[in-house]
């Protein structure tokens, strides 16, 4: 199923915005001949301006995966960084966080089944896993969180913490891998 709505702001990224509106602040106050106590009266407005713009980019971006399911019916999901969800029963996606903002999923309720790919640092360590497997009841109305809890390199397992934000609750459930892949690590240097 197609993912449904963009933000351009996620794709500028919150540091040229912040350049961009201090160039513009910039060449605003040199372009017009003021005088320099009419300038300091407005002094704060380009800081106003580059916090409004941050706080506006860091929103998050919220992606409908069935439009026809009636909102009541639905849960929403947020992968956090290490995260990366492939497959929404059975279905190619490519969900994952946002550089600067969450990325909120809107996905039907019920019992689920994701494919999901990991990669997290530990000390000098990348390890990264694809295509791990698991099912789970997501509740109508309910804001889950995805984790990365625990990794078992040997067994091409995973736990992944599911945090329940409506109800404040977490469960961990085992995600095996679904080929026969590995988990690899890499060494930094």
């Amino acid at each position: 199923m197609p993912e449904l709505g963009s933000s351009v702001l996620g794709r500028i990224g919150v540091a040229d915005l912040i350049l961009l509106t201090i160039s513009f602040v910039f060449l605003i106050f040199n372009t017009y001949p003021y005088r320099k106590e009419e300038i300091m009266k407005y002094k704060y407005i380009p800081f106003l301006l580059v916090f409004i713009i941050v706080m506006v980019s860091c929103q998050s971006t919220k992606y409908i995966y069935d439009e026809s399911v009636p909102i009541e019916e639905t849960s929403t999901v947020t992968p956090s960084v290490e995260i990366t969800v492939i497959s929404f029963n059975g279905n190619r996606v490519n969900w994952k966080a946002g550089d600067w903002s969450a990325s909120d999923y809107i996905i039907p309720s019920g019992e689920a089944e994701l494919i999901v790919n990991i990669a997290t640092q530990i000390a000098n360590t990348l390890y990264t896993g694809g295509r791990l497997k698991f099912s789970y009841n997501f509740l109508p109305g309910n804001k889950y969180f995805l984790v990365l809890k625990k990794i078992y390199v040997n067994e091409v397992e995973a736990d992944i913490q599911i945090r329940n934000l409506t109800t404040k609750t977490k469960e961990v459930v085992r995600a095996k891998s679904s080929r026969n892949t590995n988990l690899l690590n890499y060494y930094f240097n």
